[in-house]
């Protein structure tokens, strides 16, 4: 690689949900490739199960230098489809933008994780606010604490206190 070229990451599109399975062949073939994923609690079979999920369903990234790399080689990869292109050209992203993505796909998975060890966070009558969801932004207190996850609290709505089922994450501390 010369000095003067540095090498840039560029915005991939993928078949549906073979996101991961590009971003292995893009690496099997010395390309640095990433694919940002958060974990989402799901329901299968009516039990509530943590599943990993693209955190921007269809895109990857792959870090390439212009005219060093050959750019034929990411289409040839089985679940890529195509470079996000303007006007016809490749876009590229910055360094940073990658950096500052890295970083929330950490917060999400730790949040995640603070929702599966939810229950263990928090005590009975702890007062809390509610981070997520349609109550967002109200107080609340611990009702009661379910093993499987769930946390009973009590919001105050319109004057008087309603028991609502939250998961950890959806709770913060005051």
């Amino acid at each position: 690689m010369m000095q003067n070229e540095r090498p840039n990451w560029f915005i991939i599109l993928a078949e549906p949900n073979r996101e991961g399975r590009a971003a292995e062949g893009l690496r099997e073939r010395g390309i640095d490739a990433y694919a940002p994923k958060v974990l989402k609690r799901m329901v299968r079979r009516g039990r509530k199960v943590e599943v990993e999920r693209p955190l921007f369903p269809g895109y990857l990234f792959a870090k390439l230098v212009e005219g060093v790399d050959d750019f034929r080689i990411p289409k040839r990869v089985v679940g890529v489809r195509d470079y996000l292109r303007f006007e016809g050209i490749p876009c590229a992203i910055q360094e940073g933008a990658i950096n500052a993505i890295r970083r929330r796909e950490g917060i999400e998975m730790e949040r995640a994780q603070r929702a599966i060890s939810g229950v263990h966070n928090f005590a009975e009558g702890e007062p809390t606010r509610v981070a997520e969801g349609p109550f967002s932004g109200f107080a609340a207190e611990v009702y009661s604490l379910d093993p499987k996850g769930a946390i009973t609290a009590l919001v105050n709505l319109f004057g008087r206190k309603t028991k609502v089922v939250f998961d950890g994450a959806q709770l913060e501390k005051v």
